[in-house]
């Protein structure tokens, strides 16, 4: 984990209270918080197990699985809420639903930028649509959905991508240098991200 990450880890930090707001008056008591990086949303629960590919984050959690969200280590319909922020789309987002539902007793509550953010970035967002004809797919209800823009400076937007997270190799059209992040995130245009947070009943 990048030193700087809670300093520049803005967007996570203020989307980890947006999503709290959503859930805290639902009646649940485990949760499980998927790409859980330093537990901006972890700490607002007590029952909480934060899961995170990164080994180096235990140090920052309570309770801590290494795994990864398409292949959630746990046994269908271990928790009665499951959340992730700011996560999914540095994974196989379509994979990550259908585990976080799969693990979830009443509640699924996901919060990640989709297609049309950062145009001309070096992967591709997942798209609305496909998101949500997954969710009708599994005869979901859905509880709350919302889209909103959060807008950056190249350079703040250069020390968001640098300090808080890129995907997989195999999610990335391709596999480039920290030299060459720059050289692509300082020619984009207002730059920004459209953010699709929603709830599920499942």
């Amino acid at each position: 984990m990048n030193k700087n990450y809670e300093k520049y880890a803005t967007l996570q930090k203020n989307n980890a209270e947006h999503l709290f707001n959503i859930v805290k008056n639902l009646s649940y008591e485990t949760v499980l918080d998927v790409g859980a990086g330093t537990g901006f949303l972890s700490k607002y629960f007590n029952n909480c197990i934060s899961l995170d590919i990164d080994k180096s984050l235990k140090t920052y959690h309570k309770k801590f699985v290494v795994g990864e969200a398409e292949h959630l280590p746990f046994k269908d319909k271990s928790f009665d809420l499951t959340i992730s922020n700011f996560a999914l789309h540095l994974c196989d987002v379509e994979l990550s639903i259908k585990e976080m539902i799969r693990v979830s007793k009443q509640y699924v509550a996901c919060s990640f930028p989709i297609k049309g953010s950062l145009e001309g970035w070096i992967y591709n967002f997942p798209e609305e649509n496909t998101v949500l004809e997954l969710l009708k797919s599994k005869n979901i209800k859905v509880l709350e959905k919302t889209i909103y823009s959060i807008k950056f400076t190249n350079l703040e937007l250069l020390k968001f991508i640098n300090t808080t997270g890129k995907p997989k190799r195999i999610h990335a059209k391709n596999f480039i240098s920290k030299s060459q992040i720059k050289d692509i995130l300082v020619k984009i245009e207002n730059p920004y991200f459209i953010v699709l947070s929603f709830l599920l009943e499942v």
